[in-house]
């Protein structure tokens, strides 16, 4: 495969993850689609690749209306930019970690001289950068088990955001970790500290997930990891 074919592949493609589970990407951000007798989604992307989703939906012979719970790893703009208009479209529930809801209290870290412009624009579109209250129906808390997948866990991974989750699928071995985790080539990394909360605390997230039984691996960017998923987390403990 070509570095193109693998750019394009990386930007936009959609990939079945396991059977009737999803990995739609656009623009490099992951959102997961569980097919069942009802729709469910992980993460809602970017606000542009809205139609992307609805279209995939549609390819399936299904329509977004079926989408009954909408599930947000965290309070990023890649992964909660296109909850406002799926809202619109579907009666779906929305289940976030009650400590990612409300204004974001964890930047980016820039420095000085962007602060002040950065907190300006930020304090104009908090309501399109944040999940705020009256966007959420159920608050979590980690340690819930949700119906999709005979029974998906909810994990709570804080580090990127101090409300990240991960959610564990144990009929499949599947971990869907948002962004706990990235990947180069086949090592494992923790996300990048100036967009992240407390990398420390994202450490410990991953020692905490390494006690599960997983065979896959789904990162918010970025293809599955399938192959010695817990060796290389272990890897990635053992270089902290």
């Amino acid at each position: 495969m070509s570095v193109i074919s693998r750019i394009r592949r990386f930007i936009h493609s959609t990939t079945e993850v396991v059977p009737s589970v999803y990995q739609i990407t656009y623009r490099g951000a992951n959102v997961v689609l569980v097919v069942d007798e009802q729709l469910t989604l992980i993460d809602t992307g970017l606000i542009e690749g809205t139609s992307h989703i609805v279209d995939f939906i549609n390819h399936l012979g299904r329509s977004p209306e079926e989408i009954s719970l909408i599930i947000l790893t965290h309070n990023h703009i890649d992964h909660i930019g296109g909850l406002a208009e799926l809202k619109k479209l579907t009666s779906a529930k929305v289940a976030v970690h009650k400590a990612d809801i409300g204004e974001r209290k964890h930047p980016p870290a820039v420095g000085s001289r962007y602060r002040v412009s950065l907190d300006q624009f930020s304090s104009k579109l908090r309501s399109v950068f944040s999940i705020m209250p009256e966007d959420v129906d159920i608050q979590l808390e980690g340690g819930e088990v949700l119906e999709p997948l005979g029974g998906l866990e909810v994990i709570h991974t804080p580090g990127h955001t101090p409300g990240s989750i991960s959610l564990y699928s144990k009929q499949n071995k599947l971990l869907i970790a948002g962004d706990l985790l990235r990947k180069r080539r086949k090592t494992l990394h923790l996300p990048p500290k100036m967009v992240s909360s407390d990398l420390k605390e994202g450490m410990e997230s991953v020692r905490k997930v390494s006690a599960y039984d997983i065979g896959i691996l789904c990162f918010g960017h970025g293809l599955p990891l399938y192959e010695d998923v817990i060796p290389r987390m272990q890897d990635l403990i053992n270089r902290d």
